[in-house]
C-alpha cells in the first residue's frame, strides 16, 4: 500500500492515525522544499523519526538538553563520518558519554520534535510506502503518537491566544522596569 498526498489538502494528524489504527508497518516520508521528515512504522507503532533539519538531529537534541557538551558533540561526529557508519547515538553509548537512559529520552524529545514541527506544515507533499523497514539505528522506542499529536494541538492552541495578543509577532520584547496601569503580574515556570 502506499499513500500519497498534499498537505494542503490533507488532514496529517488523521493520515498517520490511520496509518497507526490499521496496525501498518512502513515509512512516512513529508517534504516541503530541501527539508524531509520521515516517521517509521512497525505495526502501527512509531518506533522512530528523522529530519534534514539539523536542529532536530539526535546530536542538537542530545546537546540542548544538556546530555552532551558542544565539545564532545563534535568530536564524535567527527570520528563518525571518518572512521565509521556507526548512528550517533550508539557512538555516544559506546564511549560511556550518555547512558542508555539518556539515549531513550534524547530519542523520545527528537521524535517528539520532529512531530511538533511537522504538524506546523502548512504545505509539502507526504507519501506512506508500506513494507518492511531498514530502521536506521540500533535502538527504537515505541512513542505514543496520539498524545503528540494532542500536545501539539494544545501546544498550537495556547500560541493563538499568544498571537491574538502580541499585536506584532516581528516585535522585540523587552523588559519594563514597572508594569503599565491595568496590566497583571505573571509569574512563567522554569518548563515554560
Amino acid at each position: 500500500m502506499t499513500l500519497k498526498g498534499d498537505l494542503e489538502t490533507v488532514d496529517l494528524p488523521g493520515v498517520m492515525g490511520m496509518v497507526a489504527e490499521n496496525q501498518k508497518t512502513g515509512i512516512f516520508t513529508v517534504r516541503r522544499g530541501m527539508e524531509e521528515k520521515k516517521l517509521y512504522f512497525k505495526k502501527g507503532r512509531l518506533i522512530f523519526a528523522s529530519s534534514t533539519n539539523e536542529n532536530e538531529k539526535l546530536g542538537e537534541v542530545l546537546q540542548s538538553n544538556g546530555l552532551i557538551s558542544r565539545d564532545k558533540l563534535l568530536e564524535v561526529r567527527k570520528e563518525q563520518s571518518s572512521v565509521s557508519s556507526q548512528r550517533l547515538g550508539m557512538l555516544f553509548l559506546e564511549k560511556g558519554l550518555i547512558s542508555h537512559d539518556d539515549l531513550v529520552s534524547g530519542l523520545k524529545a527528537q521524535v517528539n520534535s520532529i512531530i511538533l514541527s511537522l504538524l506546523e506544515w502548512w504545505g509539502g507533499n507526504f507519501e506512506f510506502v508500506e513494507g518492511d523497514i531498514p530502521l536506521p539505528g540500533g535502538i527504537s522506542v515505541g512513542f505514543d503518537l496520539k498524545g503528540i499529536i494532542l500536545k501539539a494541538i494544545d501546544s498550537a492552541d495556547e500560541w493563538s491566544r499568544v498571537r491574538s495578543r502580541i499585536p506584532e509577532m516581528e516585535g522585540i520584547p523587552r523588559l519594563c522596569p514597572s508594569l503599565p496601569s491595568g496590566a497583571k503580574k505573571a509569574t512563567i515556570s522554569d518548563e515554560q
